[in-house]
């Protein structure tokens, strides 16, 4: 083997001649064995055929391909079938909702056959072994000819290298994409007016904004997504969705990338977008094929690491001891772009003294993720502290130790302010506070946009059953936040009742229940025998009326756009109502009756419970318990949405 490689790389360079090629260069080639010829074709075509820049292109390519790869085979194949239900879907023109249970059964059904997708037991062909001569000169002169463009001319060769040379993003199919991608999208560019590039992605983008859209069911689909799939489907997680966005762009000489968090500072996910080069230089980022353009400045939520894809191999700094850092945080294929997207801090943390302060070279500083701390980025210890770089502030951080793939903490929990101040939070047992606690999880912006759909809707009681006879009985005017309680006087009589929604508007509800008084006083729920209501939704929406009346808090309804939508009851007799008591579409993570919560503490370098309680009310109230203190709040019963908190004047204070 040994000697067929050398046999190899030299008949490579005698092909050459007195060209030499970059150590990095051969390197691949002597590694490609017998797919090496095709290489070497390319870097020869390139040095008679054609100029200086063409050859330091297809060197570019070739000596970053090491780490290079496709996922491919038969196993793969198997899963490839749910891009077909897309397909099917948008011939019939057929509305694709993000969580549809339709296609979710189609997807679930392809997994009951060939079990659960891994990459793992996937075949991974290197690049270097399988990418033939003509593949990569097509690549290369196509992007040239973007790179000469009116939109591609004012990059460096640097910025051209990266931002419409490359040949794929991911791990996806190889495949001659670039004329394709022209082809499908050419009619959103030629009906563009502007001229300036950003101009020119704003109006391309929002057009997008109706032609792709991500899909809760292909997060499930672990693979990156083929041009070929991502055109039948035009759907996919926020990372697919954002690279077919990169190539379609490049695809057209208007030089796209990829950004991304791996981590949200105060959320357990990450995100992906794009960022484009305008004229004078400078990257834009925006969210592909979301409107408005632009939109990265609008998140809510708080950056503690941001970087960029690259497709060259980057010169990162390595910490001494490998093992000390998770793989994921030593990726090279990245440049830290923080301090771009924030004002960002170096900070240096003082360590817990013992043995791994002394022994370690390398701590991780993390942000709490769904029910556990995840790295953000690994610094250097030095004299008992770790110091980090370019850290975005008003995030809740921990430094940690990475030992046989465990993490274990270094540092008591810190806030990093907005003036970059360090706020240790440390409990102070001597001084106890009673508190009142209503939310285990932030509200976010877009529960506050759910619940708030169910203002204007009203609550009617008739005797007839077409509601000619309504009366009204309440409506909503504020956004309800957990389940609403209003009583009535209950001296009328109605056979029929009903929530409906205004006129062009969805009705939005996740629950309603009608009281009665026994003779007793009693409140008495009555039962939801027969449930009437109006549209029918498509098993697709999977928002049926019904669900108002299902005593499930997590489902709702949600219908009636084009008309008026309403979920009510018709009752065997008319009856007197008493309470009308309802719950807005919300994520749940208000105070449920009747379910059991644990509060948790930080102390001592782990959560520490602070006692069980079953909601009877929708709040908890917890004695005696240390200020200054970092806390969590569970439920035991269901769900797995939770944060950290802090208690200031009474208030929760997520982080």
């Amino acid at each position: 083997m040994v000697y067929k490689k050398i046999t190899l790389l030299f008949f490579s360079l005698l092909l050459l001649g007195c060209y030499r090629s970059p150590e990095s260069v051969t390197k691949i080639i002597s590694l490609a064995a017998d797919n090496g010829k095709y290489l070497t074709e390319v870097i020869e075509h390139e040095r008679l055929y054609g100029d200086k820049k063409k050859l330091k292109a297809a060197n570019f390519l070739i000596s970053n391909m090491i780490d290079k790869y496709s996922i491919e085979g038969n196993e793969i194949d198997n899963y490839n079938g749910i891009f077909n239900v897309f397909r099917d879907y948008l011939q019939q023109k057929k509305f694709i909702y993000k969580k549809s249970p339709v296609i979710q059964a189609k997807w679930d059904s392809i997994v009951n056959i060939h079990g659960y997708p891994t990459i793992d037991e996937m075949e991974m062909i290197e690049d270097y072994k399988k990418i033939k001569s003509k593949f990569l000169i097509d690549n290369i002169d196509s992007a040239f000819v973007n790179y000469n463009s009116k939109w591609g001319k004012h990059l460096s060769f640097d910025q051209f290298c990266e931002y419409l040379l490359p040949y794929r993003n991911y791990t996806e199919k190889l495949e001659s994409w670039r004329g394709v991608l022209f082809n499908t999208y050419s009619s959103l560019f030629d009906s563009v007016k502007e001229k300036d590039i950003y101009h020119v992605v704003e109006s391309v983008n929002t057009a997008l904004e109706k032609i792709m859209d991500t899909n809760h069911t292909l997060w499930e689909y672990p693979y990156d997504i083929s041009t070929t799939n991502m055109l039948l489907a035009r759907r996919g997680s926020c990372k697919q969705i954002v690279a077919h966005t990169s190539l379609l762009f490049r695809a057209h000489g208007i030089p796209v990338g990829i950004d991304y968090t791996p981590l949200w500072g105060d959320r357990p996910n990450g995100h992906f977008w794009n960022t484009v080069v305008l004229e004078n230089g400078k990257n834009f980022p925006f969210e592909a094929a979301t409107i408005p353009f632009g939109g990265i400045d609008n998140f809510p939520y708080r950056l503690s690491k941001v970087f960029r894809r690259t497709f060259a191999i980057q010169k990162n700094e390595m910490p001494e001891n490998k093992n000390e850092v998770p793989e994921d945080l030593l990726d090279n294929r990245r440049i830290d772009v923080t301090s771009s997207y924030v004002k960002s801090y170096n900070i240096e943390i003082p360590l817990i003294k013992n043995l791994r302060t002394i022994k370690c070279k390398s701590a991780i500083i993390c942000t709490y993720s769904k029910t556990s701390w995840k790295a953000q980025d690994w610094g250097k210890i030095k004299n008992g502290k770790a110091y980090f770089k370019d850290i975005g502030p008003n995030i809740l951080y921990l430094a940690m130790f990475y030992f046989n793939g465990e993490y274990i903490p270094a540092s008591n929990p810190f806030i990093l302010t907005k003036k970059g101040e360090l706020n240790f939070i440390t409990p102070n047992k001597k001084k106890l506070t009673n508190e009142v606690l209503t939310r285990k999880n932030p509200s976010w912006p877009v529960n506050i946009k759910n619940m708030s759909m169910s203002i204007g809707a009203k609550f009617e009681g008739a005797n007839k059953a077409d509601f000619s006879d309504a009366e009204m009985l309440d409506s909503i005017k504020d956004m309800p936040d957990k389940y609403v309680e209003v009583k009535l006087n209950g001296t009328k009589k109605f056979k029929y009742v009903r929530m409906i929604g205004p006129q062009n508007k969805n009705a939005v509800i996740a629950e309603i229940e009608f009281y009665t008084k026994s003779l007793t006083g009693k409140m008495l729920k009555i039962p939801a025998t027969k449930i009437i209501g109006y549209p029918e939704v498509t098993k697709d929406a999977a928002t049926p009326y019904q669900n108002a009346f299902d005593n499930d808090p997590n489902t709702y309804f949600m219908g009636g756009k084009k008309s008026f939508g309403w979920a009510g009851l018709e009752f065997q007799k008319p009856i007197a109502l008493s309470k009308i008591r309802y719950s807005p579409r919300s994520d749940t993570n208000f105070i449920l009756i009747g379910d059991t919560y644990n509060l948790m503490i930080w102390s001592n370098n782990s959560w520490v419970s602070l006692g069980k309680k079953v909601a009877v009310d929708q709040f908890l109230n917890y004695n005696n318990i240390p200020a200054n203190s970092l806390f969590l709040l569970r439920n035991l019963s269901r769900g797995k949405e939770e944060r950290p908190f802090t208690l200031e004047n009474g208030k929760q204070i997520w982080w």
